[in-house]
């Protein structure tokens, strides 16, 4: 855990951000923080890199909007 570097956990990052999964790339950023504040309270590590979250390395998360069904009367009939 000590020898990992925040540059390191970028390029993982990164590579997973270029197959178009960015979902997946986010999720990953936060695994990797929890697993170094784990070996930080455990004493296997020292420092926990944060890759993306201050920095805003990855891309966003593309967001879609959905319709909702505002007319009471179409409500009642589903």
């Amino acid at each position: 855990m000590a020898s990992i570097e925040a540059p390191d956990l970028l390029a993982v990052l990164k590579k997973i951000e270029a197959k178009g999964v960015i979902d997946t790339a986010h999720r990953s950023r936060e695994v990797c923080g929890r697993v170094f504040r784990y070996a930080i309270a455990t004493g296997r590590a020292k420092h926990e890199y944060r890759c993306g979250s201050r920095w805003r390395s990855c891309a966003r998360v593309p967001r879609t909007h959905h319709a909702a069904i505002i007319d009471p009367v179409k409500v009642e009939s589903c």
